[in-house]
This record gives C-alpha cells, structure tokens and sequence, in this order.
C-alpha cells in the first residue's frame, strides 16, 4: 500500500514551520510533500475523499475512544491535543497535568501514521510492559475497531496480539518491554516520570537509550505528570526547558538556520492543570478560601504569571 500522508501533511505543522504557515492552504513548506492521492486500495474501497489527505482532518474525524465516563465517543482534540499537534518536534518532552488526554493523542497520532503509511514501526514503552499492553488493547484496538469498514478492509491487520497490532502496509505499533535492539520511527514513552520514581534504573537505561531506538528524524515523544524534582523525567524536562531559555526555539520555515533545535534536541510542552476547564468548579455564595488555600494560589500566580479570581465570594476555581 503507498503512503497516504508523510510524517506531516500540508495541513498538519511540520516540525520548523509555524501553525499558520502549516494552514495555508496550498503552501510549499521546507521539506513537505504535498499530501498525495489515497492509495489505491483506498479508492477501490470507496475512500476517495480528499480530506484523508490531512492528518488534522483525520485525526478530528476518523476515530472513536471511551471517554472518562466509559462511554464510545468520538475523538476531537481539546486544547493541549491541538497545542501539542500545532508544536510538535522530532524529540517531544511533555509536561502535563492529569486527564488531558497527552497519551490518548499521541496513541491514536502513531496509529494514524501507521494506517496511512507503509512500513512504519511504532512502540509504546510505560513503567511495565502490562501497562504498555493496556494501552494498546484499550485504546489503540479500539480505535482501529470503530474505523470506517472501508478502511478496515483496506489496510486490514496481519497481526493481532495483546501486545501488537500489524496492518496488511507492513506498519505495526506495538508495546515494547525495553528498548534493545529496537529500530522503531515513532516512540511513546508514557509516565516517563512515574517510571523513573518506581524503577530508576529502568528510567535511566530508557533515557539512555531511546535516541539510540529512533532514528534522527524520527519522532519521540517521552510525556508524563511531575514525580517530584529529580530523576531521569525531571532531568529531560530540565534540559528541555534550558534549550528554551537559551533561545535555541524552533527557527520558522527552515529546520537548518542558526538556532534551531537539531533533531535531536527536545523541545519542552507544558500543559498545567489551571488551563483546563475540567479543573474548575463553581463555588456558591457561602463558600470561603482557606488561608493555606489562598496562600498556594497566590504562590503559583508569582510563579506563572497566571491571575485567578479572589474566591472569597462567587466565582470559580
């Protein structure tokens, strides 16, 4: 089967364009391929729609995961999704509070890339392998189950395991319990920081290791909620954060001009609790803020620049 989009279409953001040189329509970006046709069992599957050609259309479109509540749903991308997709790099350190879904966005992109090209290889890696397994088998199958038949039929599995799902493209994403002797074009590595808290040693070697499984190029994204201030998640985060400071940030249009990150320099994504709508809470007439309460906020407001509401009446936290 011949490649439906490349690592990033003309509608999705390469890696050193901006999200409005990526939206453009009909823009000839630096080192993007204009989205080919379908491929041609696609068409002869009746899968002829053009917008097959953006990863953004798909992604918003085409596939379904159980929310929070345990109801099927389908999946379009709340804010950090969108904000992650709009900045993605080649080497990805992200991170995030709880419940935003960082890993269900990054399962379905590496299974989006495995669908529509052909011999990608794809590996999640979490703190055991039983973990990597769920994954897998709860979202990832799942997804691939509530596709459109016709894409079923046209890129139909050859592999089918608890640990794996391989497609008829020669693509597979599957859960890797290590990183040895892997040669993969897509990693997820997932509570990278709850790893390296329960098996530091096992952090570490994945640290060492994961530039090594992953060709320059390529994509890692390693992501994760904070486990205190040290180990192998903090120290990726840290080195992330510097590249930043130092003003190596992405160069717009070109992946080679002075000051650019190189394929392999991580570009940091931070996605805290207080910008996610699901994190407030109306409060009522009676309510009243605790002084520790009013003393964290007020701390996080010093740190972050972010102003929130005086609570001591109505309002929302």
């Amino acid at each position: 089967m011949s490649e439906l989009s490349d690592k990033a279409t003309a509608t999705a953001q390469e890696p050193g364009t901006t999200a409005s040189q990526a939206r453009q329509p009909g823009a000839r970006q630096p080192g993007v391929r204009p989205p080919p046709a379908p491929p041609l069992a696609a068409r002869s599957a009746g899968l002829v729609d053009s917008r097959l050609g953006s990863r953004e259309w798909r992604l918003n479109h085409l596939y379904r995961i159980t929310d929070k509540a345990g109801l099927d749903v389908p999946f379009e991308m709340n804010w950090a999704q969108r904000r992650l997709f709009e900045r993605l790099w080649y080497v990805n350190v992200v991170l995030k509070a709880r419940q935003l879904g960082v890993s269900t966005f990054l399962l379905l992109f590496m299974l989006d890339a495995c669908l529509f090209n052909s011999n990608v290889r794809a590996g999640v890696l979490a703190a055991t392998r039983e973990d990597g397994e769920r994954l897998v088998t709860e979202k990832v199958r799942h997804a691939w189950r509530s596709l459109p038949d016709a894409l079923r039929e046209a890129v139909p599995l050859t592999v089918d395991r608890v640990d794996e799902l391989g497609f008829a493209n020669g693509s597979s994403i599957r859960a890797v319990g290590n990183l040895r002797g892997a040669t993969l074009q897509y990693l997820l590595v997932t509570e990278f920081g709850r790893m390296a808290a329960r098996f530091p040693a096992k952090a570490e070697e994945v640290r060492a290791g994961a530039l090594n499984a992953v060709e320059a190029g390529q994509f890692i994204f390693v992501e994760s909620t904070a486990e205190g201030r040290e180990g192998a998640f903090y120290e990726m985060c840290r080195q992330a954060q510097t590249l930043e400071q130092r003003g190596s940030l992405i160069a717009p249009g070109s992946l080679n001009l002075p000051g650019s990150l190189n394929p392999l320099e991580p570009r940091f994504h931070f996605f805290p609790w207080w910008k996610h709508p699901d994190y407030r809470l109306e409060v009522g007439e009676g309510w009243r803020e605790e002084p520790e309460e009013a003393r964290y906020f007020e701390k996080v407001e010093k740190l972050t620049g972010t102003a929130f509401p005086d609570l001591n009446g109505p309002g929302t936290r």
